[in-house]
């Protein structure tokens, strides 16, 4: 780099990527390592050395996407609620009372263990907000609670004393899920 050092440009970002130095120069492998580098490989560098740096580089990276992976499920399951809007005003609604949504045009209707509650919101936004582990689409216009299905069949899952019909486009991912 002309103007600048390396670890003088990597330590004047706020949020810096993961790096590994590679340079003719050892003088720098210190202060590399002070900035919290990968690694630190002095050329000519040979491919074994380049393929461990390349290793430490996916370790790291593997275990920060996994821990964002984790971080994300926990942040879902914290979540235990959905917040719709019927009759002018905003209801939080308690996933574990859920049992089957239904699309009606504009409109769908939330059947929970007690209630039947109708929103002015699009069914596809509504599965955007639901947890994938607990609920899941069976046709185009319902998507059920997992742990609510009774008994199924290749046509039909029996829930709330329903049978809500499974959709053909959705047939082989809802049975590949619910035989699990």
């Amino acid at each position: 780099m002309p103007h600048i050092k390396g670890t003088d440009f990597l330590r004047s970002l706020s949020n810096p990527p993961q790096v590994i130095f590679t340079t003719a120069y050892r003088d720098y492998a210190l202060e590399g390592f002070e900035l919290d580098v990968i690694d630190y490989l002095l050329k000519p560098i040979s491919f074994e050395r380049f393929m461990k740096a390349m290793n430490k580089y996916l370790h790291v990276y593997n275990k920060t996407i996994s821990n964002k992976a984790t971080s994300s499920s926990q942040n879902n399951q914290h979540r235990q609620y959905l917040n719709v809007k019927s009759d002018r005003k905003t209801i939080r609604l308690p996933l574990n009372e859920i049992v089957y949504i239904e699309g009606m045009k504009d409109y769908v209707n939330i059947q929970t263990l007690e209630d039947s509650i109708l929103c002015n919101t699009p069914l596809h936004k509504l599965e955007a907000k639901l947890p994938g582990n607990q609920f899941l689409q069976i046709h185009r216009s319902y998507i059920i609670a997992i742990d609510k299905i009774k008994a199924f069949t290749n046509e039909y899952i029996e829930i709330a004393n329903r049978q809500l019909p499974i959709g053909r486009h959705f047939k082989k991912n809802v049975l590949e899920k619910i035989a699990q």
